[in-house]
């Protein structure tokens, strides 16, 4: 990328002279160029005209503080060809020609350099380079940067990148330092990392949006961070990367606010939307229908702080929504959690591995969460023998089922207060609280536990011999390992599942009563109050279960969508209540 300097001593001396004489220089200032799609030369000439040392002679003395300073401003039109494309801009290659603070300008809104897959459009040699209002598509680079390649810096505004590609880094743009604002980029591949931007420096992105982008290898589906990265107010869809870090993979500090994120995925291991760093901080922000294989359908990482965050529908092997392991400190605060799903941990998978192991959650909502195995919300363990590294304040736990030990929590050591645990399920034990290590730690505080069950029993508190156990101000009801009252012989349907399909939806039904239906029923799937589809199902024995394979319009397929069993009340049931639920 980065070419020899042959001529770097006569530049040099040039531009010494010129300071000597600043005194004599006149009115010579920066060069702005104009052009259109038809001009000679095109942005290649441009560039050219820039940088020219002939262009900023006044009185026999160059202009120093002017030279290779200026703005090319283009036409509506299609720029591609040699003239366009595979544009190298800064350095000393060439002593008479040289920029170092260009800006390129769409002057209309239908400004397009397309390299046609063919080149890359920009490299940058330790120059300052700004773009605006401009299109950028269809860029190749064997190496890194489908559409430029930086090493200096670049500033990028109201600029839209589509159909890049490198088989190295940035599928997009691969760079040292970053900022860009109200940004589109819209499939783009990398073959290793950043399927749309990688940098090694600062990045800062604001008011952007990543779509349908791609690491097919490694890591950061749409981005990928180097020293620093700061992303504010931006949108990323359906970006996918095969290892780790679906949208997002972080850098050493890594700061996320005001953002969304929608149906981002990794293939192989963890962060199905945010993941890697050293430090996180993620605010404000919309997680809804990530996955990952391994851990974290939402975010991954080691040292973690979450804030006022939404996370919805997310699903991994660990931690549905949120996985924090290594050497972990993870604090989250003022979120809900709902329906996420994982083999362990629905919501929240915390694996410590040292003495110094912090995790601490207040202020959230969890609800509808789900796991396999243990954890319905949360699933907690770490090797702190010192005392209580995790802690759970004001939360309220709703819900939530485990397969195994823990329907809410499943910890070795914790404390909980001022929190409350209602309607949660496990199979095994703890229909709220599993404690499973016989040194373990329960200490409970302000604490309320309403109709929490394990199979055909109300229990909220399970814990193994040995484990040490403090109450103050606790409330169980009803009274613990008392018999849940037998339902009577009625129906009772419920929603147990809904799985996206391409657009398709299957919707698992259960009949839970101990009755048959005996008449057929409809499902209807509702977007607010409008139906906007129906099916029939047929009649379902008690205890049954069918999956119901439901087509949904294309317009319909991003948003939030009730799915209700039974909705024109042709089946009389025990409880009407537990008939829908919500999905995308």
């Amino acid at each position: 990328m980065y070419k020899t300097r042959n001529k770097l001593f006569f530049l040099l001396t040039v531009m010494s002279l010129a300071i000597l004489a600043i005194g004599l220089m006149g009115s010579v200032s920066a060069v702005d160029v104009t052009i259109n799609q038809n001009t000679p030369g095109g942005l290649k000439k441009a560039i050219e005209t820039v940088g020219n040392v002939e262009n900023y002679y006044d009185n026999g003395i160059i202009n120093s503080n002017a030279w290779g300073i200026g703005t090319i401003y283009m036409e509506d039109g299609v720029y591609s060809g040699s003239d366009n494309t595979n544009l190298n801009i800064g350095g000393f290659y060439n002593p008479d020609v040289y920029v170092r603070d260009l800006t390129i300008v769409g002057k209309g809104n239908n400004v397009v350099i397309d390299a046609k897959g063919i080149n890359q459009i920009f490299e940058i040699e330790g120059t300052k380079l700004t773009l605006k209002n401009l299109k950028l598509i269809n860029g190749k680079s064997n190496s890194g940067g489908g559409a430029i390649s930086s090493s200096g810096d670049l500033t990028v505004i109201d600029c839209t990148f589509t159909n890049n590609k490198a088989n190295y880094d940035g599928g997009a743009i691969q760079c040292d330092r970053l900022s860009m604002s109200g940004c589109t980029f819209t499939n783009n591949q990398a073959e290793l990392n950043g399927g749309a931007i990688s940098s090694s420096g600062d990045l800062t992105v604001i008011d952007c949006t990543f779509v349908n982008n791609k690491a097919t290898k490694l890591i950061g589906g749409a981005i990928s961070g180097g020293d620093s990265v700061t992303v504010s107010g931006c949108t990323f869809t359906n970006n996918q990367a095969n290892y780790s870090c679906g949208a997002i993979a972080g850098g050493e500090k890594t700061t996320v606010k005001n953002s969304k994120f929608t149906n981002n995925k990794v293939t192989t291991y963890g962060g199905g939307a945010i993941g890697g760093g050293e430090h996180l901080t993620v605010s404000d922000c919309t997680f809804t229908n990530n996955r990952a294989t391994g851990t974290g359908g939402a975010i991954s990482g080691s040292s973690i702080s979450v804030i006022n965050c939404i996370f919805t529908d997310n699903q991994a092997a660990f931690g549905g929504a949120i996985y924090s392991g290594g050497d972990p400190n993870l604090s989250v605060s003022g979120s809900t959690f709902t329906n996420n799903q994982a083999n362990s941990g629905g919501a929240i998978y915390f694996n410590g591995g040292g003495e110094s192991d912090i995790i601490s959650v207040k202020s959230c909502s969890f609800t509808n969460n789900q796991a396999k195995y243990h954890g319905g919300a949360i699933y907690h363990v770490d090797r702190n023998e010192y005392g209580l590294s995790f802690s759970v304040s004001s939360c309220s736990f709703t819900n939530n089922q485990a397969n195994q030990y823990g329907g809410a929590i499943f910890s070795n050591r914790v404390k909980v207060d001022n929190s409350n645990f209602n309607n949660n399920k496990a199979t095994k034990d703890g229909g709220a609280i599993s404690i499973n290590s016989y040194e373990g730690i329960l200490r409970l505080d302000s604490v309320t536990f309403k109709n929490n069950m394990v199979g055909s029993k109300y229990n909220a508190i399970y814990s193994v011999k040995g484990v040490k156990i403090y109450k103050n101000k606790v409330t169980i009801t009803p009274a613990e390992n008392s018999a849940v009252p037998s339902a009577k012989k009625e129906v009772d349907l419920t929603i147990a599942k809904i799985t996206k399909k391409g657009n398709y939806r299957h919707v698992t039904i259960k009949n839970i009563g101990k009755k048959a239906t005996g008449n057929k029923f409809y499902l209807g799937v509702y977007d607010g109050t409008k139906q906007i589809k129906k099916v029939l199902v047929n009649s379902l024995g008690a205890g049954k279960s069918t999956i119901v394979k439901v087509p949904i319009a294309k317009k319909y397929e991003n948003k939030l969508k009730t799915f209700k069993a039974d909705s024109t009340n042709r089946i009389k049931e025990s409880n009407k209540k537990n008939n829908s639920l919500k999905a995308r």
